[in-house]
């Protein structure tokens, strides 16, 4: 139950770059205000930031705390250019490649999982900086001849077994 403008008032607060974290940027900078009802900071809409003076204007319609905040866009893995070797003889290495990217401004690790025929049979750990891409490579083999399904990431492939079988299952490097 503060004081409330109509039509909103310009807000203009300073801020400094050397206090800006790493991983983010000028352009993440945004006003908030703090919301005691929700508990938490929430940005206002809109804004121009001024390099030159290190400042940031709003419109603003109350009066409430306000301060510079600088926002990170989360880590977000995304999964690219899969690649599966087309066809082995039985018990041979196929070789399944895919490139993971964050397309966040924070560093994040995750576990990537390889599926063969729908079951899960290799795990790799990534880590990557904002913004940083990284070509994984999985290694398996299969004695059963025919077409194997391959997912991972979210895409998927295929590979074919030729020759004669003997045994007839998987087995992973």
């Amino acid at each position: 139950s503060g004081a409330t403008f109509s039509p909103p008032v310009p807000l203009k607060l300073s801020y400094n770059p050397s206090a800006i974290p790493s991983g983010s940027s000028i352009s993440n900078l945004k006003v908030a205000y703090y919301d005691t009802s929700l508990n938490r900071w929430v940005p206002v809409d809109g804004g121009v930031i001024d390099q030159a003076t290190t400042s940031i204007t709003v419109s603003v319609s109350h009066f409430t705390n306000y301060a510079v905040m600088a926002y990170a866009k989360p880590a977000g893995f995304a999964y690219s250019d899969l690649k599966v070797t087309s066809s082995v003889a039985a018990g041979d290495a196929v070789t399944i490649t895919v490139v993971a990217a964050n397309s966040g401004n924070e560093t994040a690790t995750y576990e990537l999982v390889l599926k063969l025929d729908n079951a899960p049979v290799s795990a790799q750990k990534v880590t990557l900086n904002a913004g940083a891409k990284q070509l994984l490579t999985f290694t398996v083999s299969s004695s059963k001849v025919g077409t194997h399904s391959v997912s991972v990431g979210g895409l998927t492939g295929s590979f074919v077994v030729q020759g004669a079988a003997a045994g007839g299952g998987f087995s992973w490097m």
